[in-house]
């Protein structure tokens, strides 16, 4: 019986790890990880909106245009340079300069 036990805990713990892994791809870990110290943000609140916005795939683009990780329009991603005295141009969105 407490061999069972045993194969049941490993396999909770295998299927725990690989889910997690597949859930949040560790894909651009240095850059979020030096991101979320220079501003000050939970490294797990970046993963997220990832995830939910283009669940980790930099090419996609929405039926309303916004583009990148974090699915952010063009429009947006001026405004948020500019108010921050950045270098702005689309292909940011796409590619960005980590």
């Amino acid at each position: 019986m407490k061999r069972i036990y045993i194969y049941i805990l490993v396999f909770l713990i295998f299927t725990g790890t690989m889910g997690l892994i597949s859930f949040f791809p560790l894909n651009y870990y240095k850059e979020i990880d030096e991101i979320s110290k220079k501003y000050e943000i939970d490294k797990e609140v970046i993963y997220s909106v990832i995830k939910i916005e283009s669940n980790f795939r930099k090419d996609i683009v929405s039926h309303k245009g916004a583009v990148g990780l974090m699915q952010i329009t063009p429009p947006t991603g001026e405004w948020m340079a500019k108010s921050h005295n950045l270098p702005y141009s689309e292909n940011m969105l796409l590619d960005p300069p980590f």
